[in-house]
């Protein structure tokens, strides 16, 4: 029931928000990178030997005004 409730009022607000103009209703296409790709793919190599989550465990148990962000 709280489900269905949430959703007819994010309904309303998108519809709201469309007929005032404050909801941009087009497609925007994603900025490109401004990595280059020896870079991309040093970050990815990162992410994928799990180097990225150890750095982001870390800081979340160790800076507590990082940690929520």
């Amino acid at each position: 029931m709280a489900l269905n409730t949430l959703t007819a009022a994010v309904d309303s607000a998108r519809e709201l928000a469309e007929a005032t103009g404050e909801l941009q209703t087009r497609v925007w296409s994603s900025p490109a990178s401004s990595l280059s790709p020896e870079a991309r793919e040093i970050v990815a190599s990162w992410v994928r030997d799990g180097g990225y989550e150890g750095a982001l465990a870390d800081v979340v148990a160790n800076d507590l005004d990082l940690a929520d962000q």
